[in-house]
């Protein structure tokens, strides 16, 4: 019942401490949160967004995914299959042509 009531924000902060711990180290602390050197620079604004104290502000995951950091086919591949089953026939001829 409690976890019922926990806003889909909760779950964008705890992303966001993914992301910290992906590129900076296991979070110890809350202030670790903020210790950023080995994140990169392109990903920080959207990372802070993440963990934003206004629930409401918090930068949602498909916003996340559109960071030139994962502006990569591999990455797109991947976003690509995950929605394969609501595709389109056309949609589909696009993709699978930009691969060959």
């Amino acid at each position: 019942e409690t976890l019922s009531r926990l806003p889909v924000a909760g779950d964008w902060w705890a992303l966001g401490c993914a992301v910290f711990e992906v590129f900076c180290g296991a979070i110890r602390s809350v202030a670790d949160l903020k210790r950023t050197d080995d994140m990169p620079e392109m990903l920080r604004p959207d990372y802070m967004r993440l963990l934003s104290a206004n629930a409401a502000a918090r930068l949602r995951p498909m916003e996340l995914l559109q960071n030139p950091l994962f502006e990569d086919d591999y990455v797109s591949l991947q976003l690509f299959l995950e929605m394969l089953n609501v595709k389109d026939a056309a949609e589909k001829d696009r993709f699978f042509n930009k691969l060959v």
